[in-house]
């Protein structure tokens, strides 16, 4: 099982400036927790899969997506955490219930997930994707079936269908 959350790389690399010395996350900064750690409901969204594209899928393909360069953490361990299930905003149908939500997240607790996630970055586990390679990665899932033309938002349609 591998998570998977898009990231601002940014970000990520002022948090590990700042936190060199981990387990103290004290000085991780607020831009990082506030912009790629927003919650809703006191939940985290994460995507639970099986390979890299399927991240990109996931996230890519959802009403509020657009093909630009993403930057992808991959996480091996939640250990600590509450997980639960939740339906997905994706096109992709085997994806739907490929979601999760960390869930009843407190102060202590998402420290405990930041603390994760910056182990996560620290250890490279992240990939970026350029805007060529998300295309791509659509037009496979397209011509093989997992998601049709007319799923995708009209922003994302015109630029598959673009040459």
């Amino acid at each position: 099982m591998v998570f998977s959350r898009k990231i601002s790389r940014a970000k990520w690399e002022k948090a590990l400036e700042a936190c060199n010395n981990m387990p103290d996350i004290s000085s991780f900064p607020a831009d990082t927790l506030t912009s790629d750690m927003r919650t809703s409901g006191n939940t985290l969204s994460v995507w639970d899969v099986e390979n890299q594209e399927d991240a990109v899928l996931a996230m890519m393909t959802n009403n509020n997506s657009r093909i630009e360069r993403v930057d992808i953490l991959y996480l091996d361990d939640l250990r600590g955490v509450n997980i639960k299930s939740s339906k997905g905003n994706t096109a992709v149908e085997d994806l739907i219930e490929r979601h999760k939500d960390i869930e009843q997240l407190n102060y202590d607790s998402l420290g405990i997930v930041a603390g994760i996630f910056l182990d996560a970055y620290r250890r490279q586990s992240f990939r970026s994707f350029t805007k060529k390679e998300i295309k791509n990665i659509l037009q496979k899932a397209i011509d093989n079936g997992r998601i049709t033309i007319d799923k995708l938002n009209p922003d994302v349609r015109k630029i598959v269908l673009e040459n």
